[in-house]
């Protein structure tokens, strides 16, 4: 769900994360994923819809805390993770604003969210979503496209600032 040369990118922020709050939006389906995710890090919320939520807790993956939420209502405080991560996420397509919102509730001030999506998912382009980004308040840090070669699509990434 990541474009050419965007796992570089995540990693990178992962690390500088290491020993953070973060929070790892819709994994459940990739325990590829989850598995890379947690090896980089002393701990993740991996917050999804209850049914593939229930499927990461019998992974019992180590540094894996899965949490069954809804995206738009997320069960935290305000300014809790100091990063979050939202790769390749349906729901976004659908409701990008609302989501954006309500990442940047969650995500601490001077915290970061990266999020990667299909160019042109639910006819919402690359240029269009950093538009929605600036009126939510986020700001670019980071802007990537790269081509998805399981689904042969360009998927933007980009890294925000709260």
């Amino acid at each position: 769900m990541l474009g050419e040369g965007h796992a570089d990118i995540v990693e990178r922020h992962l690390i500088s994360h290491k020993k953070d709050r973060i929070l790892h939006v819709g994994p459940s389906s990739n325990p590829v994923t989850n598995k890379n995710v947690a090896s980089l890090v002393d701990e993740v919320i991996c917050g999804d819809l209850k049914i593939p939520t229930i499927n990461l807790v019998k992974r019992k993956i180590p540094r894996i805390v899965p949490v069954a939420m809804d995206l738009f209502q997320m069960p935290f405080r305000e300014d809790t993770f100091d990063l979050v991560l939202a790769i390749g996420i349906p729901q976004l397509y659908e409701r990008p604003v609302e989501g954006l919102i309500e990442f940047k509730r969650v995500n601490a001030k001077g915290g970061k969210l990266i999020v990667c999506n299909r160019d042109g998912g639910n006819n919402v382009c690359f240029d269009q979503y950093k538009r929605m980004v600036d009126e939510v308040g986020y700001r670019i840090l980071e802007e990537s496209i790269g081509i998805d070669s399981e689904e042969r699509t360009n998927r933007y990434l980009l890294v925000l600032q709260k």
